[in-house]
């Protein structure tokens, strides 16, 4: 064990529509984020994505905020065609085993995206080293 890398997932969720406040205890998150409760249970069943050592799904969860304008295409969840949204939304982070293929991180960003509520979610991938007890 001692210094391991290991992938680090980053998925951005929003908050409900009309809802002005983010608590950190994910219990209370999952009542003003309603994606948050499916991306949990997705990370917790897809091990090794999730793992840390000896722990399974294992994550994180931050507040953030953020703003976009939807561009000519874009279908929007929220907010309108050229002009500017913003808003709170939960960053949960989950870390797999750098040994996982580059495809099964893929294939779950995949799925990820396909419980996400926006057409085009933010998923941010990287790789990491963390310290690992032995």
């Amino acid at each position: 064990m001692g210094i391991e890398k290991f992938w680090k997932i980053t998925v951005v969720i929003p908050v409900n529509e009309g809802q002005s406040e983010a608590p950190l205890s994910p219990s209370e998150a999952m009542a003003v984020c309603s994606s948050l409760r499916k991306v949990i249970d997705h990370i917790k069943a897809s091990d090794p994505i999730g793992r840390t050592g000896n722990y399974i799904g294992v994550y994180g969860l931050n507040v953030r905020s953020g703003g976009y304008t939807p561009a000519d295409g874009s279908n929007p969840v929220k907010g309108q065609r050229g002009k500017e949204e913003e808003g709170i939304c939960y960053e949960l982070i989950t870390y797999a085993p750098g040994s996982v293929a580059d495809k099964e991180v893929e294939v779950f960003c995949s799925e990820i995206a396909s419980i996400h509520p926006w057409e085009h979610p933010t998923i941010e991938i990287e790789h990491i080293y963390s310290w690992v007890p032995e």
